[in-house]
């Protein structure tokens, strides 16, 4: 079900400037429909939560899941950290290892370590 941005600006007391600002920072496609703009309604938890703690997208810009940013904003910081530390985890994984354990996703960290030194 769609939510249309009027609605939301009244709801917020956010200018429609400032909803489309958010919505084009945070990756959320707004339509138009009948000449009023939309959003869909799975994005709107996650435009809430942006426009109620600006800090989250400053922190989440790259980070597409907003689950636990909704449920947990006191630990924005924390999370944050945890993200970046996993996006270069997999990063290693995916640079280290060689193609045959890709394939078979078996992430060893000899094979890892192995890839590391060996560069």
């Amino acid at each position: 079900m769609p939510n249309s941005l009027q609605e939301i600006a009244l709801e917020t007391n956010k200018t429609l400037a400032e909803i489309e600002k958010a919505c084009q920072d945070a990756s959320i496609h707004i339509f138009n429909l009948k000449g009023e703009a939309y959003i869909f309604h799975h994005h709107a938890k996650k435009l809430d939560l942006i426009l109620s703690n600006p800090e989250v997208l400053s922190k989440t810009g790259s980070l597409d899941d907003f689950y636990l940013y909704e449920h947990y904003p006191d630990k924005i910081e924390y999370l944050y950290f945890h993200d970046t530390l996993d996006l270069c985890c997999w990063l290693f994984k995916l640079r280290f290892s060689l193609q045959e354990y890709l394939k078979k996703r078996k992430y060893r960290l000899d094979i890892i370590l192995d890839g590391m030194l060996s560069c």
